[in-house]
Order: structure tokens, then C-alpha cells, then sequence
């Protein structure tokens, strides 16, 4: 495959931010403000706060950052929900590390959460509901380095727009190494809610994950497709795949509404 410029697949939607800006302050709203909340030295939380800031500079976005302590994060994120000039809340991690942060990802609200980790956001991905429900039909936030991934493959034209919206990428088999939770496992939903069959490998073995053809197409509630072999194994919801072949004799369906099977290893 050529090398491509992923700034010329940015442009498009740069450009769209950029006129959504000044359409906003032709109206006498003002820009919208950005505000990230830091609580960490974290070297790589640094950078993705300088990416931040460029970002914003280029678009029009306003962005203010502000520095709290660990033991304020949850009050000072609370007081920048209730403020009706923040439109936008990003928290840069780690700031205590495992489910404390899990929870400060629920602390941001919904409607100022740009990075889509909100359980409502991260429920709706694993089920498929692509909109928020009474809200005109406003599109779900997604997490941005698995959207960008998706970006790409739509530029590199991996999708057939002739087809339906979920339907795009039927019949492609996609591999996504990695499981995280903020990007490989998201990005394996994505791939299969829109069609794909996708093999997601990491350290403890690879499931094979699989979006259901309903008459719901905003849900998945069923696999499209049989396991490839009748030896691979299904995964409890949430979790990854069982280790042991005797727990897994009898398949249980996951929550997300897709069907996750573990592929098999060789002996």
C-alpha cells in the first residue's frame, strides 16, 4: 500500500471544527472552551496536553488548562460541569491509577465528555446504539485514537459506502492487536459493529468478535456468523476469554450483544 499524509485525512474535519467556530461566534456565542484538568507529572500526560493545546490553536477552540491536586480532581471536574461556559472536560491520566480512575471517567458529564470513556458512551459502543436516545438524534461520542483508525480505513476506502451504515465492512476480516479498554478493544467493536469479522489478539490469546444482522440494526443482540471451528470457546460478558476448557462447555452470550469466541491455540 502507498504511503499516504493522515494530515490530509485531518483536514477535512479540521476544517469542520473550524467553521462550526466561527459560525459560533458569528452568532455571538464565542468560541467553545476546552477546559483539561492535570493532576499528575506524568511525561506522556504532558504531551498529550501540548497535542491538546496545538489541536485547539488550530481549530479555534478555546482550551484552558487547569492544575489541581489528586485528592481535588473529582470536586474540581463536579464545579466544571455546572459552569455553562465549559463546553468540553478532558482528564489527562493516569491520577490514581486503576478503578479510581474507571470512576472519574463517570464523574465527567455526558454532555461535556469529548473522549466518549463515559459509561453511557462506552455502553452504547458495546451495544451498537449509535445515537443518544431523546436527543434529536445526537450522535454518540467514540473514543479518538480508535475513531481515527476508522477515519483512515474510510479514506483508504475500505469501506463500501453503497452499502447501509453497519453493513459497510461485511464480509472483511480485520486483526487488532492490543485489548485496552481506551483503545484495541474499542476499535474491535467498531470493526464489527459496522461489519467486519475482527480478530483481537493480546497477551492472554485472541477472540474472534462478530456484530449481529438483526431487525434492530442500533443493537446487536445475536452472532451473524458460527464460530470458524466448533473448538473455539466463548467469552463470559466483560471479560476475557475463559482459560479453562471445562467453563466454557456450555456458551453463554455477552452482555455487549455480540458474540466473542476464543480462537484455538496450538497444543
Amino acid at each position: 500500500m502507498p504511503k499516504f499524509d493522515a494530515a490530509e485525512v485531518a483536514k477535512k474535519f479540521n476544517d469542520e471544527i473550524q467553521a462550526g467556530v466561527a459560525t459560533a461566534k458569528a452568532a455571538g456565542r464565542g468560541a467553545p472552551l476546552l477546559v483539561g484538568f492535570l493532576a499528575n507529572d506524568d511525561t506522556a500526560a504532558g504531551v498529550y496536553v501540548r497535542m491538546t493545546q496545538r489541536a485547539c490553536e488550530k481549530t479555534g477552540v478555546a482550551f484552558e488548562l487547569r492544575r489541581v491536586a489528586r485528592v481535588d480532581i473529582e470536586a474540581a471536574v463536579i464545579a466544571a460541569n455546572k459552569e455553562a461556559r465549559v463546553h468540553g472536560i478532558i482528564i489527562y491520566y493516569p491520577i490514581f491509577g486503576g478503578p479510581i480512575d474507571d470512576y472519574l471517567r463517570d464523574v465527567i458529564g455526558l454532555e461535556k465528555d469529548v473522549e466518549g470513556l463515559n459509561h453511557r458512551y462506552r455502553y452504547s459502543l458495546y451495544h451498537n446504539i449509535r445515537t443518544i436516545d431523546n436527543d434529536a438524534g445526537k450522535k454518540c461520542v467514540l473514543p479518538c485514537t480508535p475513531l481515527a483508525v476508522i477515519k483512515i480505513m474510510e479514506y483508504l476506502g475500505a469501506y463500501d459506502r453503497t452499502r447501509p451504515v453497519g453493513h459497510q465492512l461485511d464480509g472483511k476480516v480485520a486483526v487488532v492487536f492490543n485489548r485496552s479498554e481506551v483503545v484495541g478493544r474499542p476499535l474491535a467493536a467498531m470493526l464489527a459493529n459496522d461489519g467486519a469479522t475482527v480478530y483481537s489478539i493480546d497477551i492472554s490469546g485472541m477472540l474472534v468478535y462478530a456484530a449481529a444482522r438483526t431487525t434492530q440494526p442500533a443493537r446487536a443482540v445475536a452472532a451473524a456468523n458460527p464460530p470458524p471451528t466448533a473448538a473455539h470457546r466463548r467469552a463470559p460478558a466483560g471479560t476475557r476469554a475463559a482459560r479453562s476448557p471445562a467453563r466454557s462447555a456450555s456458551p453463554r452470550r455477552r452482555r455487549s450483544g455480540r458474540r466473542c469466541w476464543r480462537a484455538p491455540t496450538s497444543s
